[in-house]
Parts: C-alpha cells; structure tokens; sequence
C-alpha cells in the first residue's frame, strides 16, 4: 500500500454538486453522479493522483480498459454523509480479470476505524513488507491492522502473488548494473506514473 497525498477537491465537482443543489433543492448522491460525464472526469482525476496505481495494491490502472472504479474508503452504508466528500473517494482496481477477488470490491462493506489501514496515512508504506516471492505481509508480526487490512481486501491473493513476483524479478534482473537507476525509476513518477507495485519492487531490491 502507497501513502496517497489527496489534494483539493477539482473544480467541476464541486460545481456539478452546487448546480445539483440549485436545479433540485437537494444535496447530489453518489447515485446522481454516476449517470453523469462528471463521474468519468472525477475518476480519472483520482486516478492521476495515485499516480496510475490501485489504492490498496498498486496494480497499475489502464482507465481505458475500464478495469477500476471510486472506491468509498469509509463505505456509503457506514457512513453516508461522506459518499460524496471528495477525501473519502479513491479509485480501486477490479482485480484480475474482473474477478473482483482483491482490493475495493473485496472489501465491500468492511471497515473498522482500529483496524483498516487507510492508504491516506502517511504511515502505511511503514506497515507492510513483501519478500521475493510477491507475498505481502504485516512489518511488524503482531500488528492485527496490517494482518486485518490485508485479509479483508485479499492483498496477498495468489494472483498479486505472481504479479508482484513479476515485477520484482523483472526489475532484480538489472540491479547488479543500475540499482540506483531502478530505486529512482520506482520511486519518482514519469510522466505522472508509477511503475505497478513500486513499493514490493524496492522494499525487496532495498533489502536482498
């Protein structure tokens, strides 16, 4: 998991909210905005924010494939108030293959305010490690939040397993010759990117 720096809220959703008010004597729900342009924008805007990358597992996010969707951190049947509160927003992969078996879709309803890892802490990053072989596991063993967060969202789900064993072989391939270059090109966005699971790649390079 990625500490995701939220910014302010964009422009044009504020303003579909405060048009939405003027036009129904209502506050918008996330329901009016799905049926709208505005839900495109809003998502792909999150998602530059992340850099390109999942929320929870840092899968890199193709928005032309249509393969993520905003996820609710805190969930709308938990707290409905912040359905539309652009600090509770972020933008989750569906898994692989649309199989929804990781991530956002995963965790559906789950949440504890003890004990889900929020990627919006900019302790998270601190919380995990990933060893050679793309497994996620809680730094420190008896940290029940880490253990918690990475069960209700499958975060150590095979099939991240061997996505993220793909990406750091690929990467320890070259890191006799430039690891520096490689800590660099995992670290610092390109083009308003980063590479899929960036973190597992330099936790393992920084520790092997």
């Amino acid at each position: 998991m990625r500490y995701i720096e939220k910014g302010c809220s964009p422009p044009f959703f504020e303003q579909f909210k405060n048009d939405f008010v003027k036009l129904n004597n209502k506050s918008a729900t996330y329901a009016d905005i799905t049926k709208k342009d505005e839900y495109y924008d809003l998502k792909f805007h999150i998602l530059n924010e992340q850099f390109g990358l999942c929320c929870y597992c840092m899968k890199e996010i193709d928005m032309n494939d249509n393969t993520c969707h905003i996820e609710h951190f805190i969930p709308q049947s938990i707290e409905p108030r912040k359905a539309m509160d652009y600090d509770n927003l972020l933008v989750s992969c569906d898994g692989f293959y649309n199989n929804r078996e990781n991530c956002g879709h995963k965790k559906g309803n789950w949440y504890s305010e003890f004990y889900t890892i929020s990627p919006l802490a900019p302790d998270c990053e601190l919380l995990f490690k990933y060893n050679i072989n793309g497994n996620i596991m809680p730094e420190n063993d008896n940290d029940l939040r880490a253990k918690e967060t990475i069960n209700n969202l499958d975060l150590d789900s095979h099939l991240l397993q061997r996505a993220r064993k793909r990406a750091i072989f690929c990467a320890l391939k070259e890191v006799d010759e430039r690891k520096q270059q490689i800590i660099n090109e995992y670290s610092n966005p390109c083009e308003g990117r980063l590479p899929a699971f960036c973190l597992a790649v330099l936790y393992v390079i920084k520790n092997i």
